[in-house]
C-alpha cells in the first residue's frame, strides 16, 4: 500500500545518510529490510523468529531475524499507519532523533548494527496530535505551503496521527452564505493586534531582512490578495492540500468551528432574521446547521467535523433564567444534576455515576455563588451541538460519507467544569465524541482530570485539549514537560480516547511535541526516568543531568509566569497601555527564573559541538534573554499610566518610563533576530514589532502629544481635523498639534461643509493613537455630519476600539445623538436614545460637552437636546481616538463595530466644556 512504500522510502532515505552499508528490500545484497504488514509483504511469512499475525490496529513490530538463512529486519505492524511508526522507531533505534522542528541525524558510520532489535509498541492513546488555532502570525497560517507539507511529514515522524484545525470567523478559512448575507471580510491575522489584522511590513523594523514577504506579512502565496471571496477560495484550496498531504501520511484531520461566534458579516443580521424563528436559539440551530454543511462542502477531506464553544463559554442570552433553564436540560437529557433534586443524586450513584463528593445541596451551592452561568451556559451549547450533529441533514451526510462529528467545550474554569462532568456523561450519546479544553496551559488541565471521575466507565470517546504552550506567554519560551506526562497519566481509567494539544510556534517547542508524541506509548514510564533518556537522546548521555536541569527552570519560570503573570505575553494591545495590574516583585521573580534557565542552557550550549543540539540549547538560551527584556519592557510600560493625570512632572516621569519601556521592547526584537530559524519566528518578530514596539512607540508620543495638551490654550481645540489635507493614509492635526489621524480602511474626500470632507463607507474609520493619553476632567466634541443611513449604532467620534470602558462614546443610535461615558467611581452615564433625528443626507452640526461633577450636554445645530446631571469626572483609559467607529451595535447585530457611513467634517476636540453660546457660535461657522 501506499504507507507501507513510503515507509520503506523513509528508511532508504536516511539510512542512505547514516551509512554506506547495503541494505535491500526485500531481496538484494546486503541486510535485507521487510516492510509491511504480515498480510502485505510476502516475505515475512518465512522470518525467523516468526512475527506472528495477531497486532492490534495500532500495534507494530520491528525484529532482526533471518529469511532463508540471511539477516533480515522486519518492519511490520497492524495496519499501513504502524508500518510507518516502526520504520521510524527503527530509526530511532539507530540513533536519529525525530523533532517537530526537523531532526537529529548521528554521525555517519560505515556500518550500522541491526542484529538483536526487538522493539514493540502499542499506543495508551489512539487519536495523539496538534491542535492549531490558526490566528496568530507565528503559527501555520502565515506558513507557505512547502513549509506547511514539511509540518505535517514531521508530526507524522513523531507518529502523532491527528490533527485538528480550528477556525476562527473572523479569517477566510470557508466561505459561507445564509439566507440573504455571504461572508466576504474575513482575512489573516484579525484580532492579534489593532491594525485590523495588515501587518505592512516597514523597512525600518528590526529583523526586517529576515521575512520572506515582499511588503504584507501574509501566507507567502497569498500576498497582494485582499478580502472578498477569492481570498476564501485560495485559503479552503491551500488546507485541502494539506490534508491530503495527512492522509498521504497516516494522519487523521479534524476541523473545527465556534457556532456561537459566527462571522461579522452573518452577526449584522441575526437581529433581523431572529424575527423569522420561533427563537434566537432556533436561529443559532439553523444558522449553525447551514455554517456545517459549508465546511463539509469546503473540507470534504476533513475526516471530522467539531462544533466548539466559545472560550469561557459564558454566552447565554441575557435575562435567561438559568435555573428553569438547567431544569430544562435536565429533563431533556436525563441528567443526575438538579439541585433540588436528591432523588437523583441517589439515582445517579446507584447508575454507577460517580458523584462524591457531590450532593444536592453542595451543588446547589456552588451554582448559587457564580456557577450557574458558565455551567448552563456550556451546557446550552453542547445541548445546541448534538441536535444539530443530529439534524438529518447533518446525520445523513456525515453517515454518507463516513465522516464524525465530535463536540467540544471550551471553558478554564475549574469549579464549573467539575459541576459539568456528570451532566456531559449524560449528554453524550453512546459511542459519541466530546472534547474537553478546561484551562489555559497543560497545569492545569492536567490538575483538573482527576475530579472528572463521572466519566469513568462511560461509553463515549473523550478527548483532551491540552498544550505545548499557553498563547497568554507567547512572547516567552515555554516548557510543560511534567505537566503533559500528568494529562497522559491522569488519562488512565478514563476513556480517553485522544490527546491533543494547542500550539502556535514549532522551534523551541522541541521538548514539549516529544512528551506528547513518546509518553502515550511509554504510559508506564516514570516521568524521570523518560526525560532523562530523552535528553540523553538530544544532547548526549554525558549531559543529560545538565540538560535535565535546564528544562526544569524554564519549566518553573513557565509556571511561574502563568500563575502570577496571566497573559503577560500575550498579542493585544490592552495588555501593554495604561496600568495592568502585574506588581512589580512578579516582574522581578519571572525575570530572575528566566535568567536562571538562561544561564542553564547556555552550559549546556559549551558542552555541545556545532550543529543543531548546539543551536537548539543556544536558541532557548536566546529566548529566556528575550523573556528578560519583555519583563522590564513590561515593568517600564506599567509606570507610564497617563490615563488620569495632565500634571506636568508626572507627564514627565511617565514619559521617562515609556522610552524605558521602547527601548527594551527594541532589545527584545534585536535579541530574537539573532535566531530565527522557521516562519514560526518570523511571525515572532512581526507580532512584537506590531503589538509591543509600536505600541510603546506610540505611548511615547502620545507623552509628547499630553504635554502639548497640558500646555495648550485651553480658549482653543486642542486637535482637529478639517480635512483640508491628508490622503487615504493620514489627515494632520488642524491645530499643529500633532495629533495626526491614521486612516483605517478605504477613503473618500469629496465637498464637504466646508472645504472637503471625510467620506465614510460603513466599514472605514480614522484613528489617532497620539491621542491615547487624552482623558482630561472636562470637554467638549464637535463636528458636521451628513450621515447616509442612520439605523442601529454609528460611531461619530469615540475614545475606545475595544469594547471598554470609556469617557466618550459620541454618535447615534437610530438615528439619534446619543453619549455613554463612565466615571472614575464606575458610574455609567448613557444619555439620549430617542429623538431628535439627526437627518439623512444633510449637515448637521452636533457636539456634547462634559464639565465634571456637574453636567453633559448634548447639542444639535447649536441647540441643546439632552442632559445629565454627574457626580465626578470621567473615567480615563488608554485607548486611542476613533472617527466614525463604535466598538459595538452595528447596522443591525450587538457583537459588530458601529461604523459611521456617510460624510463628517471638521471634527474638533477642547480640554474644556464650552457654554452654550460658544457651542451655537461654532454651529453657525
Amino acid at each position: 500500500g501506499r504507507l507501507e512504500r513510503y515507509a520503506a522510502e523513509e528508511l532508504r532515505s536516511y539510512l542512505g545518510r547514516m551509512t554506506a552499508q547495503k541494505v535491500a528490500f526485500g531481496d538484494g545484497e546486503g541486510v535485507r529490510l521487510f516492510v509491511g504488514t504480515p498480510s502485505s509483504s510476502v516475505g515475512l511469512a518465512g522470518f525467523q523468529p516468526a512475527v506472528g499475525k495477531g497486532f492490534a490496529t495500532q500495534e507494530f513490530l520491528v525484529r532482526s531475524g533471518q529469511v532463508g538463512g540471511r539477516p533480515a529486519v522486519a518492519v511490520t505492524g497492524g495496519s499501513p499507519e504502524a508500518v510507518l511508526w516502526a520504520a521510524y522507531a527503527l530509526l530511532e533505534k539507530l540513533g536519529v532523533v525525530f523533532e517537530l522542528s526537523g531532526e537529529v541525524l548521528p554521525p555517519k558510520k560505515p556500518r550500522l548494527s541491526f542484529s538483536g532489535i526487538e522493539l514493540r509498541g502499542k499506543p495508551a492513546i489512539a487519536e495523539r496530535g496538534l491542535r492549531l488555532h490558526l490566528n496568530f502570525p507565528m503559527d501555520q497560517s502565515a506558513y507557505s505551503m512547502p513549509d506547511f507539507l514539511r509540518f505535517v511529514d514531521r508530526m507524522a515522524r513523531l507518529k502523532l496521527n491527528y490533527l485538528m484545525l480550528h477556525f476562527y470567523s473572523a479569517h477566510p478559512w470557508f466561505y459561507f452564505r445564509y439566507r440573504d448575507a455571504e461572508t466576504r471580510t474575513g482575512t489573516f491575522f484579525v484580532g492579534t493586534h489593532v491594525f485590523g489584522g495588515r501587518y505592512d511590513l516597514p523597512e525600518d523594523m528590526i529583523g526586517r531582512r529576515l521575512i520572506r514577504n515582499r511588503a504584507r506579512y501574509f501566507p507567502p502565496e497569498l500576498e497582494g490578495m485582499e478580502e472578498g471571496v477569492e481570498l476564501y477560495r485560495r485559503t479552503e484550496e491551500r488546507l485541502r492540500q494539506v490534508m491530503r498531504h495527512c492522509h498521504e501520511r497516516g494522519i487523521k484531520v479534524a476541523v473545527s468551528f465556534e457556532p456561537l461566534a459566527p462571522p461579522a458579516d452573518i452577526v449584522a443580521h441575526l437581529d433581523r432574521w431572529e424575527k423569522d424563528f420561533p427563537s434566537r436559539d432556533e436561529l443559532m440551530r439553523d444558522l449553525t446547521v447551514h455554517r456545517l454543511l459549508a465546511c463539509m462542502d469546503a473540507y470534504p477531506e476533513a475526516d471530522e467535523y467539531q462544533l466548539i464553544s466559545v472560550e469561557g463559554s459564558s454566552d447565554a442570552p441575557p435575562g435567561l433564567d438559568l435555573k428553569a433553564d438547567l431544569r430544562r436540560l435536565c429533563r431533556k437529557y436525563g441528567i443526575p444534576f438538579d439541585p433540588d433534586d436528591d432523588g437523583a443524586f441517589a439515582g445517579a450513584r446507584e447508575a454507577g455515576i460517580h458523584l462524591t463528593p457531590y450532593n444536592a445541596a453542595a451543588v446547589a451551592a456552588e451554582l448559587e455563588g457564580g456557577l450557574y452561568l458558565p455551567v448552563v451556559s456550556a451546557l446550552r451549547f453542547v445541548d445546541l451541538a448534538l441536535d444539530v450533529l443530529k439534524d438529518s441533514r447533518v446525520a445523513e451526510r456525515l453517515k454518507r460519507e463516513g465522516k464524525q462529528g465530535n463536540v467540544a467545550i471550551y471553558l478554564p474554569h475549574a469549579q464549573a467544569v467539575k459541576l459539568c462532568v456528570p451532566a456531559l456523561r449524560a449528554m453524550t450519546p453512546a459511542g459519541g465524541r466530546l472534547q474537553m479544553m478546561v484551562d489555559y496551559g497543560a497545569r492545569g488541565t492536567a490538575d483538573q482530570m482527576p475530579t472528572w471521575e463521572a466519566f469513568r466507565g462511560a461509553d463515549l470517546q473523550l478527548g483532551v485539549i491540552t498544550w505545548l504552550e499557553f498563547d497568554g506567554s507567547m512572547f516567552l519560551p515555554q516548557a510543560w514537560l511534567r505537566a503533559i506526562y500528568d494529562c497522559v497519566r491522569n488519562a488512565r481509567g478514563l476513556p480517553v480516547t485522544t490527546l491533543v494539544a494547542n500550539h502556535w510556534r514549532v522551534s523551541g517547542l522541541e521538548a514539549d511535541a516529544a512528551a506528547l508524541s513518546e509518553l502515550p506509548w511509554r504510559a508506564e514510564e516514570d516521568f524521570q526516568e523518560w526525560l532523562l533518556d530523552y535528553l540523553a537522546r538530544v544532547f548526549g548521555r554525558d549531559n543529560a543531568a545538565l540538560a535535565l536541569r535546564a528544562y526544569a527552570a524554564l519549566e518553573e519560570a513557565t509556571l511561574y509566569a502563568r500563575a502570577h503573570l496571566f497573559n503577560v505575553g500575550f498579542c493585544y494591545e490592552g495588555r501593554y497601555l495604561g496600568g495592568f495590574g502585574y506588581p512589580q516583585e512578579h516582574l522581578d521573580a519571572a525575570k530572575q527564573c528566566f535568567g536562571r534557565a538562561r544561564d542553564a542552557f547556555r552550559a549546556l550550549a559549551a558542552t555541545q559541538p556545532e550543529g543543531r543540539r548546539r543551536l537548539r540549547a543556544e536558541y532557548l538560551a536566546n529566548r529566556c534573554e528575550c523573556a528578560r527584556h519583555h519583563l522590564d519592557a513590561m515593568r517600564a510600560l506599567a509606570g507610564t499610566e497617563v490615563a488620569v493625570t495632565s500634571e506636568p512632572q508626572a507627564l514627565s516621569r511617565a514619559l521617562e518610563a515609556a522610552i524605558k519601556a521602547q527601548q527594551q521592547a527594541r532589545r527584545y526584537m534585536a535579541t530574537y533576530a539573532q535566531y530565527v530559524l522557521d516562519r514560526g519566528d518570523e511571525g515572532m518578530l512581526v507580532n512584537y514589532h506590531f503589538a509591543v514596539v509600536r505600541r510603546a512607540e506610540g505611548t511615547v508620543e502620545s507623552l509628547r502629544r499630553m504635554a502639548v495638551v497640558a500646555a495648550a490654550d485651553p480658549a482653543l481645540p486642542v486637535m482637529a481635523w478639517d480635512f483640508e489635507r491628508g490622503d487615504e493614509k493620514a489627515v494632520p492635526d488642524a491645530t499643529g498639534n500633532g495629533f495626526t489621524a491614521t486612516c483605517v480602511g478605504p477613503m473618500a474626500f469629496p465637498e464637504g461643509h466646508v472645504g472637503r470632507a471625510v467620506g465614510l463607507n460603513g466599514s472605514s474609520y480614522l484613528r489617532v493613537d497620539g491621542a491615547s493619553g487624552f482623558n482630561p476632567e472636562s470637554f467638549t466634541i464637535a463636528a458636521w455630519v451628513r450621515p447616509e443611513r442612520v439605523t442601529g449604532r454609528r460611531g461619530i467620534v469615540a475614545k475606545r476600539v475595544g469594547n471598554v470602558a470609556a469617557p466618550f462614546v459620541f454618535g447615534l443610535h437610530e438615528g439619534a445623538l446619543t453619549f455613554e461615558g463612565c466615571g472614575t467611581s464606575g458610574a455609567f452615564w448613557p444619555l439620549n436614545f430617542s429623538g431628535p433625528q439627526v437627518p439623512v443626507g444633510r449637515w448637521s452640526h452636533v457636539a456634547v460637552t462634559l464639565e465634571a461633577g456637574k453636567e453633559i450636554v448634548m447639542y444639535l445645530d447649536g441647540q441643546p437636546v439632552a442632559r445629565k446631571t454627574i457626580l465626578e469626572a470621567p473615567a480615563g483609559n488608554g485607548e486611542p481616538i476613533v472617527i466614525g467607529r463604535e466598538a459595538w451595535g452595528g447596522e443591525e447585530g450587538q457583537s459588530a463595530p458601529a461604523f459611521f457611513r456617510g460624510l463628517i467634517d471638521e471634527v474638533k476636540l477642547w480640554k474644556r466644556a464650552l457654554t452654550a453660546e460658544e457651542v451655537a457660535e461654532e454651529a453657525g461657522r
